[in-house]
This record gives structure tokens, C-alpha cells and sequence, in this order.
């Protein structure tokens, strides 16, 4: 029996694919992300620091101002991170949040359009199955809701609520499996109907793991 074409193929299938991508994001300052012991609902490791600002023209696509990632181990990717929508940036100080977990969510990203929601876009992902983790939560207001949906993925989900003294899907975050077929993520932080536009709709980061990854 003639066992190298087989394991030929193993070897093209094994070099053909790349290692799973997988991300912490904290939306904020320069220097005020959590450290890379830090989980929050997700994985550990090394959180990106991005301001998101609002890149205009509108384009879901690439973009020269694009934010580029290093993953949960620290290593550079191709993947490129940019919003447009959200224009106010704030910090506060939620004297019932500490540590890690305020650094996560002291400081978010506010958009005050009924109709304007703070668009996020990730493009150069590997094709697969993702897990994506936004957190929706601002400080001292506890009865403010957030909006929060995925482009081409049914339904949306409403996050908000006084700190329960750790994360609580639903409350500061919520959890949704994407199936990434073109290299793009699309998803959106927004006020809901009946919400108002001060103080708005708040977007604090997101974490995402990679599940699946696309058939060879």
C-alpha cells in the first residue's frame, strides 16, 4: 500500500489553513485598556486599545485609518477593525465597578442619533464560525439600554442594567455565533425605540474566538 499521496494531502490541508484569530478589543484612551490576565466573558490575553473613531466616508470595507489588530497572544494580523457612527468619547467613574472591570467599561464609545448607531466593521478575518462578545454598558446609568445587532444575522439583543458585580450576558454584554464567509464582521451598538439620545447608546469593545474554521 502506497501511503505518501495521502499524506501529502495532510500536509497541503495542515499548511492551508491558518491558526485561529482571536481578539480582545477595549474601546478608550491610549493606555487604559485591561491587562492580558484579564477574561472578562471571554478569553484572556492581550486587549487591543482603539479610540474608534468615526471614519467617514461610510464604507463596511477596509479603510486606510483602519485599526490593525494583534491577537489575544499578542502577534500581529491582517485584520482591521474601524467604526463610523459613534462620535463621543467618555469617560466616567462608576464607583461600583473596579479593577479590570472598570477599565473595560469606564471609558465607551456614545452615539446620540436615534437613527445613527455606532457601526462596527472587521475585515480580514479567516472564514469560519465566531464567537462575538460586545459590551453595551455605561457608568451611573444603570436604566440605559443598548441595541445591539449583526448584519445578515436575525434578531437583536438589548443590554443594560446595574452592575451586578461581574459580567452578566444581558447585562454589560451580549454573545452571538457568526459565520464569517467573506472575510467580514459587521455589527452595531444603538439607542432602542423608546430610548433617548442623551445619554445615548454606549459601546465599551468586544472579544472574539474563533470556534470553527471554514472546510479545507
Amino acid at each position: 500500500m502506497i501511503r505518501i499521496p495521502h499524506a501529502g494531502l495532510v500536509l497541503v490541508a495542515i499548511a492551508g489553513r491558518t491558526w485561529a484569530q482571536d481578539f480582545n478589543v477595549d474601546v478608550g484612551e491610549t493606555g487604559t485598556q485591561p491587562t492580558a490576565s484579564y477574561a472578562a466573558a471571554g478569553l484572556a490575553g492581550v486587549w487591543n486599545n482603539v479610540r474608534a473613531n468615526h471614519v467617514a466616508p461610510f464604507t463596511p470595507g477596509p479603510t486606510a485609518s483602519d485599526d490593525m489588530l494583534v491577537g489575544v497572544d499578542g502577534n500581529p494580523t491582517g485584520v482591521g477593525f474601524h467604526q463610523y457612527g459613534g462620535m463621543d468619547h467618555v469617560t466616567a467613574s462608576d464607583p461600583s465597578v473596579t479593577g479590570n472591570d472598570a477599565l473595560l467599561l469606564h471609558d465607551h464609545l456614545a452615539t446620540h442619533s436615534l437613527t445613527l448607531e455606532s457601526c462596527m466593521y472587521l475585515n480580514g478575518l479567516e472564514n469560519g464560525t465566531y464567537e462575538v462578545i460586545p459590551y453595551g454598558w455605561m457608568p451611573n446609568t444603570p436604566g440605559t439600554n443598548q441595541l445591539v445587532r449583526f448584519d445578515d444575522h436575525p434578531g437583536s439583543t438589548l443590554v443594560g442594567a446595574s452592575w451586578p458585580g461581574a459580567h452578566v450576558e444581558g447585562v454589560t454584554y451580549s454573545r452571538d455565533i457568526i459565520e464569517v464567509t467573506t472575510g467580514h464582521i459587521g455589527f452595531h451598538v444603538g439607542i432602542p425605540s423608546g430610548g433617548a439620545a442623551f445619554p445615548g447608546a454606549g459601546f465599551n469593545g468586544f472579544q472574539l474566538k474563533l470556534v470553527a474554521g471554514a472546510p479545507v
